[in-house]
């Protein structure tokens, strides 16, 4: 009988004749033990030693511990099943795997656990005792009934349509924590989606108690748990309507949203960007809060009146852009005509800028392409034109300045988030500066007038002071404007006046004095006529015209068509010579006389007044009929 064993000084092991009840294994100075009847017997792993183990296996040449492998010592004893009663303690790896710190990871799996698991045996990190604590509780909690793919509206043209087989989350009961499920859906054609003629018929896949089906309703559902809206069609006979922009769908909803904010409301105002007055014409813009999409970012508090610039931007001719930097002012001198140059504002007249602030808190103005009044720069549009880098939102608006021409002080900030700036607002009218400056055109100021002035227009109806001098009386001619007329002047425009009525005696050079049946000593122009026939003219309007001719002659009144006398003109007529005057009528005008057209004699005198259109009075020393 042969036992393997090891001498004390070898590795290796080696045959030794049997003979003994015990052969002795040294490993390392270590005796194992095995009685000769279980060697006889042919110990294997899994069979029971005498006498338990005492110490560890040594290591071979290449410094492990191999245990039943070909060729190796205990080859024999270790190629069957190993039973162990109690806890195996491993302080190195087992297959290359730290089984001490690894092992506790399995600590979390369940007794007599599967390999499908359900999201509700799947525990999250929790507070013990939380109400949900599951990942199946987190696809309730965090998702919603709808739609994520298919369920696309066909018109079949004959006033039905066909709802095509899709795939969504739905819930069994109308609860907004109840178990939300994947879900597929038939394609349907049916009675299920028959349309309502004339109406607008809602398209949802109902839960149906598990098997989930498309139906038409034209009843619009508020439990948007157990029902997918997938959309609305209106049926008009055989025409239909459809809509499917209007479904919910949950479907990668969360860069559906993230697209939708951006597309819709890329840029928000939380706090701060607020532009403001330094200095002369030098702007501050406090530190601001911003959202751009769903990214929150932060700008620097912004001053150019302690080191900051800006830059400013104007348009070239070709339709690109011209940058400034550098600038610490708004500029209050020009605007952008389009022309490639800028352009100097006229006197009087406004200037508009637009501040722009990129992410990273640089700061763009704008010029305005207005040369504008108050009124057009405070209604002034948002720019229709802007440097290509702004309107791929790598800046934005956030004020509006305006500056009238010359001015050291900015007329108003307007920001973007609708607030506007205003040093001491004035509430009194006498408290606002600059009202006594000569350049404002649209007011007379008190300035301009004394005792002597009263207030007046231009020909262009620009309000003015109009002085009047001594020995002047306000009036105005028959073109003109009002005016402080001379003697002369007035004498023209009130000649008629040579034989008024006896009741009245201007005199003029003086004040005006005289009392009833005084005789009149207003002079009045003479007009000595020695040829016939005459005929009047405009300049005879209240003149005292006089027919000094031997033989019989004849004064004609024309048409008011030739010769537009006004209403209540006089002409006097005398008879100076000892030829016969008459007064003749041109054909179209009526003189109306209780007498003949003939003056009575030489010396005779006659009045002319005129009453209408192409109507005379005739009165005076004239032969009776």
């Amino acid at each position: 009988m042969t036992v393997v064993g090891r001498k004390i000084s070898g590795l290796d092991p080696v045959s030794s004749a049997a003979g003994a009840d015990l052969i002795a294994i040294v490993q390392a100075g270590v005796t194992k033990r095995a009685t000769v009847s279980q060697i006889a017997s042919g110990v294997t792993a899994g069979d029971a030693w005498g006498d338990p183990v005492d110490a560890i296996i040594t290591p071979d040449a290449d410094g492990t511990r191999d245990l039943g492998l070909t060729g190796t010592r205990f080859a024999t004893a270790f190629i069957d099943a190993l039973d162990v009663t109690n806890n195996i303690v491993v302080g190195g790896t087992v297959d290359g795997r730290d089984v001490a710190t690894d092992g506790t990871k399995l600590d979390g799996i369940e007794i007599a656990a599967t390999a499908d698991q359900a999201g509700s045996d799947m525990l999250m990190a929790r507070i013990a005792g939380s109400t949900y604590s599951n990942v199946q509780d987190m696809q309730n909690l965090f998702h919603s009934t709808g739609h994520i793919s298919g369920g696309t509206f066909t018109d079949d043209t004959d006033g039905t349509v066909t709802i095509a087989a899709g795939t969504g989350l739905i819930r069994a009961t109308n609860s907004a924590v109840a178990e939300i499920v994947f879900n597929d859906w038939a394609a349907e054609a049916g009675a299920n989606v028959a349309l309502v003629d004339e109406d607008l018929n809602y398209i949802y896949v109902e839960y149906n108690a598990g098997s989930p089906q498309v139906i038409a309703t034209i009843t619009k559902r508020s439990d948007l748990h157990t029902n997918i809206f997938l959309g609305t069609v209106y049926r008009n006979g055989t025409t239909l309507h459809p809509t499917e922009a209007t479904q919910i769908t949950v479907g990668d909803h969360a860069a559906l949203m993230v697209l939708r904010q951006v597309e819709t409301m890329p840029f928000a105002h939380v706090a701060g960007g607020a532009t403001s007055e330094i200095a002369t014409r030098k702007i501050a813009i406090t530190a601001g809060t911003w959202w751009d999409g769903l990214t929150r970012f932060t700008t620097a508090a912004f001053n150019s009146g302690t080191g900051g610039t800006f830059s400013y931007f104007y348009q070239t001719v070709s339709g690109g852009w011209n940058e400034v930097t550098a600038q610490t002012d708004i500029d209050n001198t020009q605007y952008d005509d389009g022309s490639g140059s800028l352009a100097t504002l006229s006197n009087n007249k406004f200037g508009v800028h637009w501040v722009y602030i990129e992410q990273s808190g640089n700061i763009s103005v704008v010029y305005g392409t207005l040369d504008a009044t108050l009124d057009e720069a405070i209604e002034a549009a948002l720019p229709t034109a802007v440097p290509p880098q702004f309107e791929a939102n790598h800046a934005r608006l956030i004020s509006k300045i305006d500056i009238k021409k010359s001015a050291s002080v900015f007329t108003a900030i307007q920001l973007a988030f609708d607030t506007v700036f205003a040093a001491s607002p004035a509430t009194d009218h006498g408290v606002l500066a600059g009202l006594g400056d000569d350049d404002h055109t649209q007011y007379v100021t008190k300035a301009l007038f004394d005792a002597n002035t009263i207030l007046a227009a231009t020909s262009d109806d620009t309000p003015a002071a109009l002085t009047i001098a001594a020995s002047r009386i306000l009036g105005r001619k028959a073109s003109g404007n009002i005016a402080a007329m001379t003697a002369a002047e007035l004498k023209t425009l009130v000649g008629y006046l040579t034989d008024l009525a006896d009741d009245i005696s201007p005199t003029l050079g003086g004040a005006l004095a005289g009392a009833g049946n005084a005789a009149t000593d207003i002079p009045v122009a003479i007009n000595t006529q020695t040829g016939t026939p005459y005929v009047l003219v405009a300049g005879d309007a209240g003149k005292y015209v006089r027919m000094n001719l031997a033989g019989a002659n004849d004064l004609t009144v024309p048409l008011n068509s030739s010769v537009a006398f006004a209403t209540g003109t006089r002409i006097h007529v005398r008879q100076v010579g000892a030829g016969a005057t008459t007064i003749v009528a041109t054909g179209g005008v009526t003189i109306s006389t209780p007498e003949t057209l003939v003056m009575a004699k030489q010396h005779a005198t006659a009045t002319l007044v005129k009453t209408g259109t192409d109507a005379w009075d005739l009165m005076g020393n004239l032969t009776t009929v």
